[in-house]
């Protein structure tokens, strides 16, 4: 089975750097690798729990939270081009900042964009907690992610549409798994994955994300 790495939100740590009382410090761990697909209720759920811990902050002005499925093995490898599946989800209070410019990561001093799969620009926000904390508007999007840009700890970044370029969505600073490590780490060529591979692998790791 595919691995996947769970991170929501690394920017919420920023966010209360940013929000906090002077001289206040909390350390939010970016989250864990897991086995296994992800419903669309499982992430959502996800959101809504940090919505509760983080109330004391709100309203925060924005927020990403995501999450990454990779590839299990050589085989998967390869049928995805060296790429893994990044779900992104971004809030905000203000409408005119969504959707997103674009997702990209920095490497030896480059600036490297992700290539959306599908982008859901304006998504129904129901649960009081999260409109109370993250706000109304709320975009998600799947991205190709190149794998060997978060095997080499390359920050993931973000441009929301206006008020703010460079959001960091993630430094990467943490390590991968070894199954994860073992897999070759290089570019992707840009020769796939095949449209019919890439719609299996995210079923298959995102079941009724796609309808």
């Amino acid at each position: 089975m595919n691995m996947r790495n769970c991170f929501l939100s690394a920017a919420v740590m920023l966010i209360i750097a940013l929000c906090a009382p002077s001289g206040f410090g909390q350390k939010v761990e970016p989250g864990d690798w897991k086995v296994g697909a992800v419903t669309p209720a499982e992430y959502d759920g996800r959101i809504e729990d940090a919505a509760v811990s983080y109330a004391e902050y709100a309203p925060i002005a924005r927020v990403t939270f995501y999450d990454i499925a990779y590839p299990s093995d050589l085989e998967s490898y390869a049928e995805m081009d060296g790429n893994a599946i990044l779900l992104l989800t971004a809030f905000s209070q203000s409408a005119d900042e969504l959707p997103l410019k674009r997702v990209y990561f920095v490497y030896e001093g480059r600036e490297i964009e992700l290539k959306p799969i599908k982008v859901w620009p304006k998504q129904a926000v129901t649960n009081r907690a999260v409109v109370k904390t993250f706000g109304s508007n709320r975009m998600d999007a799947l991205y190709l992610m190149p794998i060997y840009l978060r095997v080499n700890h390359a920050p993931l970044l973000a441009d929301f549409a206006k008020n703010k370029n460079g959001f960091s969505v993630a430094d990467f600073a943490t390590g991968v798994t070894p199954r994860i490590a073992r897999l070759p780490n290089k570019p992707p060529t840009g020769a796939g994955p095949a449209y019919d591979d890439l719609i299996q692998f995210i079923r298959r790791e995102y079941p009724g994300l796609l309808k």
